[in-house]
């Protein structure tokens, strides 16, 4: 997945926490609720969960692009590097 490879898990970990304790107040929650629940009954995914669907709706926008530039990071191959810019065969620009 191309998603949020380059930040941090502490990060994400984090702003799920935020999340939670925000979706514990509005519904009244107690902290021994699992987590699970509180998505489930509130119909909100995870963050994480979130922000793959969000990433994966963008990336597979890029291709239908009028920005030949932009249109081009769809074609990756399957190199060393773990994100896809480093790893895009850019045609010659001259």
């Amino acid at each position: 997945m191309p998603h949020s490879r380059n930040s941090r898990r502490t990060t994400h970990e984090q702003a799920q926490v935020l999340q939670n304790r925000a979706l514990r107040i509005i519904l009244d929650y107690p902290v021994y609720v699992p987590r699970r629940y509180l998505h489930k009954d509130i119909k909100i995914p995870p963050l994480h969960e979130r922000i793959r669907e969000l990433s994966e709706n963008f990336h597979g926008q890029l291709n239908l692009h009028v920005n030949p530039t932009i249109r081009v990071q769809t074609d990756t191959d399957p190199g060393t590097h773990r994100h896809p810019a480093h790893s895009t065969n850019i045609q010659e620009l001259s």
